[in-house]
């Protein structure tokens, strides 16, 4: 009887380990999408790509930067391309959505822009190559998270956490994080696939400046940040270790 209990006991035991085991592995399960107060952040279901950082010479850099003007395309201006009916469609939702976000990241919206400023052509990213609208919507108080639209209907696409910084014809972007002061090296990369943008891998170097690509020094001509073929990245960037300035190379293979 005793050797019957102690059978059962252990028999009880063991199916209480497996249920916790297949608890917690359905808990882990991984998924594409990750939802981070409310806004969607798309993780790209590929193999994530590999990084080449490399430190080149400023003559190397100018050389890249002469003959990179096929391998980059910029935000436009809103025009007659975009018909106003899309624009005030991308506006109404806008509007929608804010009024779902929480408290705290609705105060952080109206402390930077004003109603006006906000649902305002000069608010909004215009990318035809891509047929794409974005709408800068400062839900922090560094950053400004992309409200996507398709530029042909005015539906919704999707929102990424950073405004693009460099955008290739490859469909890929990059986007430095924002910060109070002293801004390191962070940078962020996006890829258009169809109807989504997936964030594919993320770059940081707390050493570097990350100011130093966002503006041109006084006196130069040249662009602080382009692509090149192949996916590649040039920057201007500082070694606050070193204190002096550097150029880099990043490779997306």
């Amino acid at each position: 009887m005793k050797t019957n209990s102690r059978v059962l006991i252990y028999a009880i035991y063991a199916v209480a380990i497996a249920f916790i085991a297949i608890f917690m592995g359905c808990g882990n399960k991984s998924t594409n999408t990750i939802t981070e107060d409310k806004i969607e952040v798309v993780v790209s279901p590929h193999i994530k790509p590999v990084f080449s950082v490399e430190r080149i010479s400023k003559e190397e850099y100018m050389l890249a930067e002469s003959t990179s003007a096929d391998y980059n395309i910029y935000p436009q201006r809103i025009d007659s391309i975009v018909h106003s009916e899309i624009i005030n469609k991308v506006f109404q939702d806008a509007r929608e959505r804010i009024t779902r976000v929480d408290s705290l990241r609705r105060c952080a919206i109206y402390e930077a822009m004003t109603d006006e400023e906000l649902y305002c052509v000069n608010n909004l990213l215009y990318l035809p190559e891509w047929n794409m609208l974005g709408i800068r919507i400062p839900l922090d108080y560094h950053n400004d998270t992309l409200w996507w639209y398709d530029s042909n209907n005015g539906e919704s696409i999707i929102g990424t956490l950073f405004s693009p910084t460099s955008i290739n014809t490859n469909g890929i972007y990059v986007c430095q994080s924002l910060g109070d002061c002293d801004i390191t090296l962070d940078l962020h990369f996006f890829e258009k696939q169809g109807n989504r943008i997936y964030e594919l891998q993320a770059y940081k170097n707390n050493n570097f400046s990350g100011e130093h690509c966002l503006f041109v020094p006084e006196g130069e001509n040249y662009k602080p940040i382009f692509w090149q073929e192949d996916n590649i990245l040039y920057l201007r960037s500082y070694d606050i270790v070193k204190n002096e300035d550097i150029y880099l190379k990043i490779s997306l293979k």
